[in-house]
């Protein structure tokens, strides 16, 4: 008798993406906060446009850029919020749907950018791998 997975094995399963808890996006600049969360339109218009982000969240490129482009704490949010909305736009336009992770509470640990591409085609359900 199998006493469940191990910490090695993955666990897969299709969730409600309605029941997952993505962060927000958002950031702090001088001690205040800043909302980066793209609307739905701020999407739609990069896709539109044909302004499709490639590069990953982390990748070492980015936060030089935004220093070097942004006057103000509001253009420093724009800009990441267009940034959002681009890398949104570019996994809806290449419907990458490699699986999630997600604690078994939900809480997305690694995908906020996957879920708000495949909830924004329009999908209700998707593929996440479990941890905890």
């Amino acid at each position: 008798m199998s006493a469940g997975p191990t910490k090695s094995e993955e666990v897969r399963e299709t969730r409600k993406i309605a029941d997952l808890k993505p962060s927000r996006y958002g950031d702090t600049v001088n001690d205040q906060a800043v909302d980066c969360e793209p609307s739905t339109e701020d999407i739609a218009r990069a896709l539109r446009e044909g302004r499709l982000e490639t590069r990953h969240y982390h990748d070492e490129t980015l936060l030089p850029e935004w220093k070097a482009n942004a006057r103000s704490i509001e253009e420093w949010g724009r800009l990441v919020r267009d940034y959002h909305a681009r890398r949104i736009a570019y996994l809806v336009a290449n419907k990458c749907d490699d699986p999630i992770s997600v604690k078994k509470s939900g809480f997305i640990t690694d995908g906020n950018h996957r879920i708000r591409a495949v909830a924004f085609r329009g999908l209700t359900e998707i593929q996440v791998r479990v941890i905890d």
